[in-house]
Order: C-alpha cells, then structure tokens, then sequence
C-alpha cells in the first residue's frame, strides 16, 4: 500500500479478506511487513482444501480478489489530519 497508509489498517482488512475468501475451506497464513516505505502483507494459501479440493487461480479471479481487497481498504476507518487551509495558509 503506498506510504502513509497505517500497517494496522492494511493487516486488519488482509485479515478480513482471508476469513471471507478461505476461512473454513484452506488453510493460510500471513505476514505484515513494515520494513519498507509501503506497508504490505504476505498471504499464503494451501492449495488443497479441507475437503480435498484444489484452488484454481484465473486472471478473472485475482482481479476479484483484488477488488474485495481494495473494498475493504476503503471500509477501513480513516485517520485524519483535521488542518484547516487557514492554519496552512499562515504556516507557508
């Protein structure tokens, strides 16, 4: 995610993301890294479900997938600097 957006933020909708899309079905894993500018998460997914089937990824699926995940970025509450262009105008 570009810089500044909040690492809590990104994990909490990552989180999200994969108890919708696998939750009950694969087994998966993530990891937060914050060592870079943009904060991002890992996500890996068992290929074989509990139930012995396999996941298949397509082009139509990982742009799905990409959409749910950018909606739920932006239900993710937003932290807000609250300046006024006043105070702004005054500090240039």
């Amino acid at each position: 995610m570009p810089h500044p957006t909040p690492p809590d933020k990104v994990l909490a909708a990552a989180r999200k993301f994969a108890r919708e899309k696998f939750a009950l079905q694969h087994r998966y894993a993530m990891v937060l890294h914050t060592d870079q500018q943009h904060p991002h998460v890992h996500l890996v997914v068992k290929a074989e479900s509990e139930q012995g089937e396999r996941l298949h990824i397509d082009k139509a699926m990982l742009r799905t997938w990409r959409d749910d995940f950018a909606r739920l970025m932006r239900e993710q509450p937003r932290t807000r600097r609250r300046v006024s262009r006043e105070v702004e105008t005054r500090e240039r």
